[in-house]
């Protein structure tokens, strides 16, 4: 039996979609990696946000304490009652 081939223009249409596979496959690996490291930079913020609004918490509580309920202008520090 003969072996048969394809046309030089049929076996580089191939070669073509072939290689696009690959450039889009490595493309999407790329992309996945740069997806990562921001999830990981969300996590981190996340984390710092939590860890200023327990600050808030902690410093709300002990203003409270020395000033009572009231208000403050964080620009001048001006206390202002309710």
């Amino acid at each position: 039996m003969e072996n048969k081939v394809l046309t030089p223009e049929e076996l580089s249409k191939l070669q073509e979609l072939n290689d696009k596979r690959g450039d889009l496959v490595e493309r999407f690996g790329i992309l996945e990696i740069n997806i990562q490291d921001l999830e990981l930079q969300k996590e981190q913020l996340i984390e710092e946000l939590s860890q200023i609004k327990k600050a808030e918490v902690e410093i709300g509580a002990l203003l409270q304490e020395k000033y009572g309920d009231v208000n403050i202008n964080l620009s001048t520090g001006e206390i202002i009652s309710r």
